[in-house]
């Protein structure tokens, strides 16, 4: 349950959906338990059924998590940061042991017959192999930058993996998401041969209409959501406008950014879907409704604001608006201002996000 942060189970045999891991915090947190475990937009999922354990890719933590399927907690195999659970900032690619590892937000996960675990390390266009025991990192196909290329797995490049399985003739098949492409990977003592799998015969997809997400009804618990009143024109704008405490900058590295819901479908177009705030905090939508003839429809503008005090801590907010439109058929556009003042966490529980140094101080 990406959007929640949370892992859930459910049983096919009497129906029942409930969590098995994950407080719904977002954060990098292991636990001994469901309620000490926080996750970060947790992506793929794979079973180990004889170690009584999921392996997860925990994207936004840049990490790999195994789940305990009985307590339902977790402990860190590699990646993410170990000490300050908030701390979503620690990604990169290098290849170690255990919390040396520097993953940048992996998206596919697999546990293979031969006992190892293949992760599809998206942003660095790489493929690689972790040890569940030893927790050992290795690439096994990626240059480390984006392209079209086959052969050994070294030299080979990819684009944006996403997707992992495992095929019963020792090869993993991916899905090698921005160039469009499905790829397999073989196996052997020697190295990794990367090739891609032709479609015969195969047309290519019609082009669909630009559809925003639906609006889901529920947000993270760490989700400051604020309610608009967005009026009864039929068209208008909407202004972002985020400010930060006195001392703050939004960050440079992780640019703070938006993506838009709405509900119901097809009865507003908001746009751009998605996209970043500028330096200043600011963004500008336009919004235009289809029929006036819905009272309850809404747009959720879903903020992630990344900002840092100079030369000592980053900390991260999320923040939702929900702009109600009623029901009309104004025709003078509407100047909707979406606007927020981030409050600095307080700094007596002791955690907060580090970034960039290793000796900051909290």
């Amino acid at each position: 349950m990406a959007g929640q942060h949370q892992i859930w189970k459910h049983n096919i045999r009497d129906g029942v959906t409930n969590v098995l891991s994950g407080d719904g915090y977002e954060r990098n947190l292991n636990g001994s338990s469901a309620s000490r475990t926080s996750f970060a937009q947790p992506s793929g999922i794979s079973l180990a059924p004889e170690l009584q354990e999921l392996f997860v890719a925990d994207s936004e933590s840049s990490s790999i998590r195994a789940v305990n399927l009985k307590t339902g907690g977790s402990r860190l195999l590699a990646g993410g940061d170990p000490v300050f659970p908030e701390n979503l900032f620690r990604f990169g690619d290098y290849d170690g042991t255990g919390s040396d590892v520097l993953l940048q937000h992996p998206l596919g996960v697999i546990y293979a017959r031969d006992n190892q675990v293949y992760v599809a390390d998206s942003y660095n266009h790489k493929i690689k192999r972790l040890d569940p025991v030893t927790r050992k990192v290795t690439t096994v196909a990626g240059t480390g930058r984006a392209g079209y290329k086959g052969g050994p797995g070294l030299s080979a490049q990819l684009s944006e993996p996403a997707g992992l399985v495992e095929v019963g003739d020792g090869r993993l098949i991916v899905a090698d998401t921005n160039n469009n492409a499905i790829r397999y990977i073989t196996l052997s003592e020697k190295g990794a041969e990367v090739k891609t799998l032709d479609l015969i015969g195969v047309q290519p997809p019609s082009p669909k209409p630009k559809t925003l997400k639906r609006l889901r009804r529920r947000v993270s618990v760490d989700t400051d959501v604020i309610n608009v009143d967005g009026g009864s024109s039929m068209e208008g704008f909407l202004s972002l406008a985020i400010t930060v405490p006195d001392g703050y900058h939004f960050s440079k590295e992780a640019r703070s950014k938006f993506d838009v819901e709405t509900e119901p479908a097809n009865a507003i177009e908001i746009e751009p879907a998605n996209g970043f705030l500028d330096s200043e905090g600011l963004a500008s939508l336009k919004f235009k409704r289809i029929s006036s003839s819905s009272s309850s429809s809404m747009g959720r503008i879903n903020c992630k604001v990344y900002y840092c005090k100079e030369d000592e801590v980053c900390l991260y907010q999320s923040v939702a608006f929900d702009v109600k439109f009623h029901e009309g058929t104004e025709a003078s556009p509407e100047q909707i201002t979406l606007s927020y003042s981030v409050t600095p966490r307080d700094n007596s529980g002791g955690v907060q996000l580090i970034a960039g140094r290793k000796n900051a101080k909290v």
